[in-house]
């Protein structure tokens, strides 16, 4: 699923198209939200700020699989192997980044300034309506506004649904909040894996399924 100006329009802001197409997606078959959204916003803030500065960034993206790897306790790789056991995005999002980088978090009428001062943000704690139990992790790439309301662009990690619209009313529903990059972002630290690449799934080897975000208490 590919981001397009037909199925999507009124996005002329939208977040770092590349051939029509967003830089960078993830493809999440095991409850791996909450690590796909920060590593994709950190990303793209790394972006955000080279563009700014007009200086060359190198494109490298966190390596999800071997952060699990090398960082999960045996306990926690059993409960993320045999139980889809989530986490918190923005304490993940805290983690991953430069030291005493600051994190904002906006109402839905600073989106449009924000993307655009900092770049994408994280939404964290997303709940979705209808039979779908437990909270999710997305990212903010686009804001828009068509007769009096506003909608904004979230990038998924759902193979078939790579890209959900929403309106402020439905967002605010969700109960998400939606968190900033203030400090900018020039690399990924030094003590985290990395690699490159357009197209990232990473996943243990069982069905395909779709978890949520987990319990935001869960710690990292």
């Amino acid at each position: 699923h590919r981001y397009t100006k037909e199925e999507f329009p009124g996005y002329g802001n939208i977040a770092f198209l590349d051939d029509d197409n967003v830089r960078v997606q993830r493809h999440q078959l095991s409850g791996l939200c909450y690590m796909h959204a920060p590593a994709v916003v950190q990303y793209y803030n790394i972006w955000h700020h080279a563009i700014k500065q007009r200086t060359e960034t190198d494109h490298k993206m966190l390596d999800l699989a071997r952060v699990i790897r090398d960082t999960f306790s045996a306990d926690k790789l059993s409960q993320h192997v045999f139980n889809d056991h989530g986490g918190s995005s923005n304490m993940f999002l805290s983690y991953i980044l430069q030291p005493k980088s600051i994190l904002l978090n906006a109402s839905p009428d600073r989106f449009q300034d924000y993307l655009e001062q900092y770049g994408p943000g994280l939404v964290a704690q997303f709940k979705p309506s209808g039979e779908v139990q437990g909270i999710h992790a997305m990212v903010l790439i686009g804001a828009r506004k068509s007769e009096g309301k506003h909608y904004f662009l979230l990038q998924n990690w759902w193979k078939t649904k790579q890209f959900v619209e929403v309106d402020e009313e439905y967002l605010e529903y969700s109960q998400a909040t939606v968190y900033f990059i203030k400090t900018p972002q020039t690399a990924i630290p030094s003590k985290l894996p990395v690699n490159s690449g357009h197209f990232f799934e990473t996943a243990v080897d069982k069905p395909e399924s779709y978890p949520l975000e987990g319990n935001a208490l869960h710690e990292i």
